[in-house]
């Protein structure tokens, strides 16, 4: 088991679609991905992931849910026909495994991924320190990067274009980091005339984010604005 850890929008949801584009080109496991919303039904966790690793379950009882799986996952290991790799996205919550029919450790051929914005619910559901990997925010020069790349400012030295680096840098500092926020609002200032610029800096500087397609609820974890 192993999990990416992070504030939400440093990246770890990309991170692990990119894990598991390298799972499916390698076809090494067949995925059960299930995204796990906060207030999470285990009835509806464990409905996607029994269709994901075969047959629906006829049980309407949640324990005898996860004890049908259960028996399917060893049916699955001691036949070792094939490998399973079960990822649980943004786990808002300490899950309770028994619920899905796993345990640790778990059987073999089978691995688990999991995506969280606390580190705390990631030992809680009995993953080893080593094998939690923190996702952090971008370095100043990291951040500029990706901004003015996703941007695709021309490099004329005119008034104006002077003026749009001076508000890209403001904008940066009230991204505090985030790639998504990043790229996202560089994606929507691309060709756009310095009046929208000005607009978009003022309503994130009001945290007016959602304008933007960016949850608030991170953004304003790492803003700056001074």
């Amino acid at each position: 088991m192993m999990a990416l850890s992070g504030m939400g929008g440093v990246g770890k949801t990309t991170i692990m679609e990119q894990l598991e584009k390298a799972v499916e080109v390698k076809k090494t496991f067949s995925i059960a991905k299930v995204t796990i919303w906060k207030n999470h039904n285990p009835v509806d966790i464990q409905t996607t992931i029994a269709e994901r690793t075969g047959e629906p379950l006829s049980e309407k009882d949640k324990d005898k849910r996860a004890h049908r799986l259960k028996e399917r996952f060893q049916r699955m290991s001691e036949e070792g026909k094939k490998k399973i790799l079960i990822i649980l996205d943004d786990v808002w919550e300490k899950m309770n495994l028994k619920d899905i029919g796993l345990s640790s450790p778990l059987p073999n051929g089978f691995k688990l991924l999991l995506t969280s914005r606390e580190e705390d619910i990631c030992t809680q559901m009995d993953i080893e320190t080593n094998l939690i990997f923190k996702i952090g925010l971008l370095k100043d020069e990291e951040a500029k990067k990706l901004f003015w790349e996703t941007v695709r400012l021309g490099s004329s030295g005119d008034i104006e274009q002077l003026d749009l680096h001076q508000i890209g840098e403001d904008i940066l500092k009230i991204c505090g980091g985030l790639p998504r926020a990043i790229t996202t609002i560089a994606s929507t200032l691309r060709d756009k005339e310095k009046f929208e610029w000005e607009d978009a800096l003022s309503r994130l500087q009001n945290k007016k984010v959602d304008d933007y397609g960016v949850d608030a609820d991170f953004v304003s974890d790492a803003c700056r604005i001074d």
